[in-house]
């Protein structure tokens, strides 16, 4: 988990100096805790929690929106290029989330060898980065873990299932640890959708956390903002 961390925390100290200044930066993310007993998740997933507070307390909303989701894993290039020319040829949002779900559905079969039942089960329930248009909105609920995909559809218990959910490694421990995160922390996983749809539509978009497993919620959703002029 060291070299994610690290460049993590990369991306958040540029976002902080970026949107707050350089003297904000280092006042609001204090050092990492020294490294410890791998088998003792509990300095790093307190410091974690300690950071959002920090956070939501010294940004504005939009400051902490843009500086969180400026930490996010990026979706592929090469998608991002085959979705941005249905963009361009069409002017349609609902033809680049089918163009998504296409996607979606082919790295479920091909990627993961999933059966089509568990595809199709996945596609009903709507998780998957295409998500369902709701007027110039998208209401994207993240799919569980790939490497956990199968053990989570096939688990009974709630909280199992919730501490095997989330691709983020803090956020499974600190499930597991029952180490609560404040639901801020989050944005950093909507900034994979501001990072999608902007590239997609090269204007500005906004991304709200609507539900978490860090937080006690069963999954994580979000709602991508568009322009208003965007349908």
């Amino acid at each position: 988990m060291a070299g994610f961390i690290e460049e993590w925390t990369r991306r958040l100290r540029e976002a902080l100096r970026r949107e707050a200044g350089a003297e904000a930066a280092e006042r609001l993310l204090q050092p990492l805790p020294d490294e410890a007993d791998p088998e003792d998740p509990r300095p790093l997933l307190e410091w974690t929690a300690a950071l959002a507070r920090r956070l939501e307390d010294g940004l504005t909303a939009r400051q902490l929106h843009d500086v969180m989701t400026s930490c996010a894993c990026r979706y592929s290039r090469k998608r991002l290029e085959r979705l941005r020319r249905i963009w361009t040829d069409t002017g349609s949002v609902q033809a680049v989330i089918d163009g998504m779900w296409s996607i979606h559905r082919t790295g479920l079969r091909e990627g993961m060898l999933l059966e089509d039942e568990v595809v199709r089960r996945l596609a009903e329930l709507g998780w998957g980065v295409g998500g369902r248009p709701e007027g110039n909105a998208i209401t994207v609920t993240k799919i569980p873990r790939t490497a956990n995909l199968r053990a989570y559809l096939s688990e009974e218990d709630g909280e199992s299932r919730r501490a095997m959910y989330c691709h983020c490694p803090r956020v499974r421990r600190a499930v597991a640890e029952e180490v609560e995160v404040p639901a801020s922390h989050c944005l950093c996983g909507a900034g994979f959708y501001r990072h999608i749809w902007e590239s997609i539509l090269r204007r500005s978009v906004t991304v709200e956390v609507v539900e978490t497993v860090c937080s006690g919620g069963d999954r994580c959703t979000f709602t991508v903002h568009l322009p208003e002029d965007v349908e």
